[in-house]
C-alpha cells in the first residue's frame, strides 16, 4: 500500500473512532438503592444514587423528589472514572455517587423516587422504592448494615456504633457524689474527630474527670472499640432529677470494595484508602432519671456544714513555743473523698487569752476514673495576749456518709502551746486625769460697754448688697452645671467603667430588696441567689469586673491591685462563699441566719462603695 493511501485510511479510523467517542458520550444512566427496605422511626437510612456517563466534563446532578413524613440530607459525594481498551477502542467512563441520608418521621410506607437525572435534553428516571418504617426504639442509634456489608459480625447483624449513657448509682442524698459516664462503641473506622455535646444536668453541679484511655470490649460475638468521657455530679437539691441525653456526631468509613479486582481501583479509591467514602451520623443515649434522698433532719450535730462523703481532718501549727502577742498559725487540713469545694471551715473553740482570725482557705482537688477526691485546707491566726500554757482546740467538723446513711463528727488537736512574756506587756490602758467642766475663777477685766448701744444700719444701695451680687452669678452657675451635666451624659454613653460606677449603688440597693423579699421563704434558695447576684454584680459594677464567671483568686487579683484593703477582700470573699455553700450544698438556714448574711452583705457593700476606683 503506498504512503498516502495509509494516510487516508489513517484518518478514517481516526474519524471512525471520534465519531464512536461521540456516541458513548450520549450515554447516561442513574441507578439508585437503599441498603435496607425496613427502618425504625428516627433513625438513619441511607439512600445511594450513581450517575454514570462516557466523555462527560461535568456530571448533572440528580433531582431528588419530596418526600413526605421525612428528612432528606445531603452526605457527600466521591467522583471515579475507569478507562479501558476494548477491541483497539479506549473508552472512558464517569460514575459519580451521591449519599443522602433520610430520617423517617413516621410509621407506615415510605416511598422514595423516582430520581431523575438530565442531560441535553434528555431524562433517566429511576424506579421507586418503597421502604416500611416501624416504631422507634427506646435509644437512637447508627442504623445496622445490610448482611453483605458487615461480614465480621455474627451472622451478619450487629451495631457499628451505639453510645450509651450511666451512672454508678440511680440513688442518691443531696451533695452525694456520682460518676456520670458516656461511652461510643464503635466497630468501624472514623473518618473524623466526633463532636461530643454533653449532656444538660439541671440540679446538678458537675466536674469534668480527666480522660480516660479507649479499651476493646466483646458484645455479642463482635469487638468494639469503647472510648468513655467521665464527670463526677453532684445532686444539689432532692426529688427525682433528670439527666438528658448527650449526643455525638461522626462520620464513619464506608470503602467502596466492589470493583477490587480492577487494575485502576486504586485510582478511583485514591492512594492508602483516602478516597473512602464517609457517612455522617448523630447518636443520641437515653435520659437518665436519678432519685435523690434529702439529708436526714435528725441528729444533725452542731459543726455539721453540709458536707457529704468520706472525710479526714488533721491540724498543725507552725510553731509551739512562742512569746506573747506573737502569731501562730494553725493549719486544718480536711481531705477525703467528695466535693471538697463545698467543704466548710471546722468549727474552731473559745480560747480564752487568745485572740484568733480566719486567713482564708485553698482547695486542691483532682479527678481519677473513681470520682473526685482532693483535700481544703483553712488557716487560722491566733495571738496569744498573756503568758502561760494553752491548749490549742480541738476543732470539730461533721460530715454525712452516704455509704452508711448517718453523720460523722471528726475532732483535731489538741495541741500544747507555750507562752513566755514578751518585750511589751498588754495590759489595761493607763488610766487618765479625771475630766472637769470649765469653771470661770476671777473676772478682772471688764468691756467699756457691757449693755446694748441703741444703733441703727445706715441705708445700703442695692447693687452693694450680698444677695443681690450672689444673684448676679446664677446664669454662670447655670451654665457651668448645664454643661457638667450634658459632659456628664455623653460620658455615660461613652465610657462603660464610667457609667457602671454611677449606677452601682443604685442597682445594689434594688438587688438587695429583691434578696429581703426572700427573708422568710421556706426555701433558702431564692434568698441566697439573690444575695451573691447583689454582691457579685455590685463588685463588677464598681470595678468595672466581668462579673459572669468571676473566680474567687481572680477577684482577689483585681481589688488588691485596686487598692482595696485585704481585711475587705477577705469579708467578701465569706460573703460570697456563705452565698455559694447555701445554694449549692443547703442546709436548713433560718430567717435569723439569713439576717445575719444580708446584714454582712451589706456592710461590705458600704466599705467597697468608699473605696477609690
Amino acid at each position: 500500500m503506498s504512503r498516502p493511501a495509509a494516510l487516508v485510511l489513517a484518518g478514517a479510523c481516526a474519524l471512525c473512532l471520534a465519531a464512536d467517542s461521540v456516541l458513548a458520550a450520549e450515554e447516561l444512566s442513574i441507578s439508585a438503592s437503599v441498603r435496607q427496605r425496613s427502618v425504625a422511626v428516627g433513625s438513619e437510612l441511607v439512600l445511594t444514587v450513581v450517575v454514570t456517563g462516557s466523555g462527560l466534563r461535568s456530571m448533572p446532578d440528580p433531582e431528588l423528589p419530596g418526600i413526605e413524613n421525612a428528612g432528606i440530607y445531603s452526605a457527600g459525594k466521591s467522583t471515579s472514572i475507569s478507562t479501558s481498551l476494548v477491541n483497539g477502542r479506549f473508552t472512558s467512563q464517569n460514575s459519580v455517587t451521591h449519599n443522602y441520608v433520610i430520617v423517617p418521621e413516621r410509621e407506615g410506607e415510605l416511598v422514595i423516587g423516582p430520581i431523575s437525572v438530565t442531560h441535553k435534553d434528555r431524562t433517566k428516571r429511576t424506579a421507586p422504592i418503597s421502604i416500611t418504617v416501624v416504631a422507634a426504639g427506646k435509644s437512637f442509634t447508627a442504623t445496622p448494615r445490610s448482611e453483605a456489608r458487615d461480614a465480621p459480625a455474627a451472622g451478619g447483624g450487629g451495631r457499628d456504633v451505639f453510645v450509651e449513657l450511666v451512672t454508678d448509682k440511680t440513688q442518691a442524698y443531696v451533695s452525694e457524689q456520682l460518676i456520670l459516664t458516656f461511652r461510643f462503641y464503635t466497630r468501624v473506622n472514623l473518618l473524623r474527630q466526633p463532636e461530643y455535646v454533653p449532656p444538660t444536668t439541671t440540679g446538678f453541679w458537675v466536674e469534668p474527670l480527666p480522660k480516660q484511655p479507649s479499651y476493646e470490649t466483646l458484645l455479642d460475638g463482635m469487638t468494639y472499640l469503647v472510648i468513655e468521657v467521665k464527670s463526677a455530679v453532684f445532686p444539689t437539691r432532692s426529688g427525682t432529677l433528670t439527666i438528658e441525653p448527650a449526643t455525638l456526631r461522626c462520620v464513619i468509613e464506608e470503602p467502596d470494595r466492589s470493583s477490587s479486582a480492577d487494575p485502576f481501583d486504586r485510582f478511583r479509591r485514591g492512594f492508602f484508602g483516602l478516597g473512602s467514602r464517609g457517612r455522617e451520623i448523630s447518636l443520641r443515649s437515653d435520659p437518665v432519671e436519678i432519685e435523690v434522698l434529702p439529708i436526714p433532719e435528725e441528729g444533725v450535730p452542731g459543726s455539721f456544714g453540709g458536707a457529704v462523703g468520706a472525710y479526714e481532718m488533721r491540724m498543725e501549727a507552725d510553731r509551739t513555743r512562742v512569746k506573747q502577742g506573737d502569731p501562730i498559725t494553725l493549719t486544718i487540713t480536711i481531705s477525703g473523698r467528695g466535693n471538697v469545694n463545698t467543704v466548710s471551715a471546722p468549727v474552731f473553740p473559745d480560747l480564752p487569752g487568745m485572740r484568733s482570725y480566719d486567713s482564708g482557705s485553698q482547695v486542691h482537688s483532682a479527678g481519677s476514673a473513681s470520682g473526685l477526691s482532693g483535700e481544703k485546707v483553712f488557716e487560722r491566726v491566733v495571738v496569744p495576749e498573756v503568758s502561760g500554757a494553752f491548749s490549742v482546740g480541738p476543732v470539730e467538723f461533721s460530715y454525712f456518709d452516704p455509704a452508711e446513711g448517718r453523720f460523722r463528727t471528726l475532732a483535731a488537736g489538741p495541741i500544747e502551746v507555750s507562752v513566755a512574756p514578751g518585750p511589751v506587756s498588754i495590759g489595761p490602758e493607763p488610766e487618765l486625769p479625771e475630766k472637769h467642766e470649765v469653771r470661770v475663777l476671777s473676772r478682772d477685766i471688764l468691756h467699756i460697754h457691757t449693755g446694748r448701744p441703741d444703733l441703727r444700719p445706715a441705708a445700703h444701695p442695692l447693687h452693694r448688697s450680698t444677695w443681690f451680687l450672689l444673684l448676679q452669678l446664677a446664669p454662670l452657675v447655670a451654665y457651668i452645671a448645664a454643661l457638667g451635666y450634658r459632659r456628664h451624659t455623653e460620658r455615660l454613653s461613652a465610657d462603660v467603667g464610667y457609667a457602671r460606677l454611677k449606677r452601682a449603688d443604685r442597682m445594689a440597693r434594688r438587688r438587695l430588696s429583691t434578696a429581703r423579699e426572700h427573708l422568710n421563704d421556706p426555701d433558702a434558695l431564692g434568698f441566697y441567689s439573690a444575695l451573691e447576684k447583689a454582691t457579685r454584680d455590685f463588685v463588677g459594677d464598681k470595678f468595672n469586673l466581668a462579673a459572669t464567671g468571676m473566680t474567687y483568686d481572680g477577684m482577689e487579683k483585681d481589688l488588691q491591685s485596686r487598692g482595696v484593703p485585704y481585711s475587705l477582700i477577705q469579708e467578701l470573699s465569706e460573703v460570697l462563699q456563705e452565698c455559694d455553700r447555701a445554694r449549692f450544698c443547703p442546709a436548713e438556714a433560718g430567717s435569723a441566719a439569713r439576717k445575719i448574711s444580708l446584714k454582712k452583705a451589706e456592710g461590705v457593700i458600704a466599705r467597697l462603695g468608699k473605696c477609690k476606683t
